[in-house]
């Protein structure tokens, strides 16, 4: 069984001390945005994803080392990941304000949101994005829209990201359970793979992929992220937000009965 998290927060939920939480690196990076909104959606994806790793490993969220080291070329822009002995699964996205991070033990997993109203080209997002077997369908936007997030859970989970054209995959379509159907050059992932559909807020859609060889179910469970960013560790409020809940509760909902539904606002990456 395995069990995924996901969290899901938004750039008003950005605290003062959360620039604290960064790497050196990682202030760098930040320093070279030049608009605020992209400044914030790093900052809360950088603070939200040290926050919720910490307080599941029970370590300073500083102390923690995140590698981006691409494997194709070496630079600081692959698929996160924590460096040293642990072995957990974690994945980021963000759209506009809204920012989300996946977790899955040690799994692979890959997470995607995107908003809907941007497309301008249905046409010629379509022929980069659907596979032959795909094409033929009506090209509406959320249609599209929800086979894009869905691959892109997917070569997000593997770490290939850009360098795979989405073409190359085939999925569900929209309207059906997520599922993998087809990889050109990969289709022993097929059966390993499995995709969820998930629920951000109005005007957005999204979605987790997990490659893992565990027998049994996959629970999801999608939670507001508020808490965690409002909570500066040291303080004495912090508590340790931990996976053990995940044994009581429903996917879906928070321990203790209350939906767990995102809050409420408003790329390609790793």
């Amino acid at each position: 069984m395995v069990n995924c998290q996901i969290w899901w927060a938004t750039t008003a939920m950005a605290r003062w001390w959360h620039p604290g939480l960064l790497s050196h690196a990682e202030r760098e990076r930040r320093g070279r945005l030049r608009h605020t909104a992209d400044r914030d959606r790093f900052t809360v994806g950088v603070a939200l994803t040290r926050l919720v790793l910490a307080g599941r490993l029970g370590v300073d969220p500083r102390a923690l080392r995140l590698e981006r080291r691409c494997a194709g070329c070496g630079g600081a822009h692959g698929k996160p990941r924590l460096s040293g002995p642990y072995e957990i699964g974690f994945s980021v996205s963000h759209t506009d304000e809204v920012v989300v991070l996946a977790l899955a033990g040690d799994s692979m997993v890959g997470v995607d949101v995107e908003r809907l109203g941007r497309v301008r080209d249905l046409r010629a997002l379509g022929q980069a994005l659907l596979s032959p077997d795909e094409r033929g369908g009506p090209l509406t936007e959320t249609a599209l829209l929800r086979r894009w997030v869905r691959k892109e859970a997917v070569v997000k989970a593997t770490g290939d990201g850009l360098k795979v054209p989405l073409a190359d995959l085939a999925v569900s379509a929209p309207g059906t359970p997520a599922r993998l159907l087809g990889w050109r050059t990969r289709p022993e992932l097929c059966s390993r793979m499995t995709l969820r559909d998930l629920h951000p807020a109005a005007g957005y859609l999204a979605s987790l992929a997990v490659a893992t060889t565990a027998r049994g179910p996959i629970t999801v469970w999608e939670r507001d992220a508020g808490p965690v960013l409002a909570t500066e560790p040291g303080t004495s409020t912090e508590r340790e937000f931990d996976h053990d809940d995940d044994r009581t509760g429903r996917a879906g909902e928070r321990p203790g009965g209350g939906s767990a539904r995102p809050p409420r606002a408003a790329g390609r990456a790793a």
